[in-house]
């Protein structure tokens, strides 16, 4: 068995974490730039470290070189911009029904939870859908309807 590889591990985990406190550190008003520049530049040196690390280890923590394969890489990227959006309406959606349309937040509230059960309603439809017409065709008539 292979050992953990602790460099590309600590690199990648420094560097994510480094990326972060930098991103959280950004306010409206009251930055600290001085400590998110810092961050910024830590993250780019530890994460271009680690994709080194990554590149040139004989068992790295994690495989870069799959990213190669054109299919792959597209989606790994568009699913990971996907799920960025996705995971973002649930705190995004109250914030501008509150602020940019004035509702309160029962109200914001009450809008994201219909959404979800809306949601939630039509997933057991969802696999028979794709079955039944193929996923292109089922998501090329989400895209219009939406």
């Amino acid at each position: 068995t292979r050992s953990l590889d602790w460099p590309g591990l600590l690199a990648l985990g420094s560097g994510i974490a480094a990326a972060l406190i930098a991103l959280e550190s950004i306010r409206v008003s009251g930055t600290d730039w001085g400590l998110v520049a810092g961050c910024g530049v830590a993250a780019v040196l530890l994460l271009a470290g680690a994709v080194w690390r990554l590149l040139s280890a004989a068992a790295p923590l994690v495989q870069l070189r799959v990213l190669r394969v054109h299919t792959l890489r597209i989606t790994v990227v568009a699913g990971s911009l996907y799920r960025l959006v996705i995971t973002a309406v649930p705190f995004l959606l109250p914030l501008q029904f509150q602020l940019e349309f004035g509702w309160t937040p029962l109200a914001a509230g009450a809008m994201v939870a219909a959404l979800f059960a809306g949601n939630l309603t039509i997933k057991p439809a969802t696999t028979p859908l794709m079955r039944r017409f193929g996923i292109r065709t089922v998501l090329l008539v989400n895209g219009l309807a939406s």
